[in-house]
């Protein structure tokens, strides 16, 4: 129920609203029914499953996001309205946050119960949290890659300190 909620509250923010002087509108930006199409292809006509969670580049050019049920994280080429398939291999992809200072992209691997990293510019995907497909609560005020993590979530980048900061919803924790 709780996915179904944020799905529809992501759905909201993923539709878009679009102002001037004379009056607000609202357009649906991506998604077009339930299914998993639309790579390289006009966003608003995509098959999507589930987007949770998005974040947009600093160039303002790359929105992120996850498609939870399609176990994918993609973007949309903000200049041109196409939509691409980013990374694969997930388990419930939900929290994204960009690091653009170092172009990386990490994401909450909720069901596998780790935080992973992309590089944007090498595609290289590694563990960035967690330990994978083990849930669990140990490693508090450790290392990261020695901590175990329970349905990491939401997250969000204090790009000025570079800290991660996430949501252990298993262990009720932001970490």
């Amino acid at each position: 129920m709780l996915l179904d909620l944020l799905a529809v509250l992501v759905s909201i923010a993923v539709t878009g609203v679009n102002s001037d002087s004379s009056a607000n509108y609202i357009y649906t930006y991506a998604g077009f029914g339930s299914g998993d199409s639309g790579a390289a292809g006009p966003a608003n006509m995509a098959k999507l499953r589930s987007p949770v969670a998005f974040a947009l580049d600093s160039s303002n050019s790359r929105l992120y996001f996850s498609d939870y049920y399609n176990n994918k994280v993609k973007y949309i080429n903000t200049n041109t309205g196409y939509i691409y398939d980013f990374a694969t291999g997930f388990k419930g992809p939900w929290g994204i946050a960009l690091d653009n200072k170092n172009n990386l992209v990490y994401v909450a691997d909720a069901e596998n119960h780790v935080v992973k990293v992309i590089n944007r510019t090498s595609g290289i995907t590694s563990i960035f949290a967690g330990t994978l497909g083990v849930s669990g609560t140990t490693g508090d005020n450790g290392l990261v890659n020695a901590s175990r993590l329970n349905y990491p979530n939401l997250m969000s980048l204090d790009s000025i300190n570079n800290v991660l900061y996430i949501v252990d919803q298993g262990n009720n924790k932001i970490k």
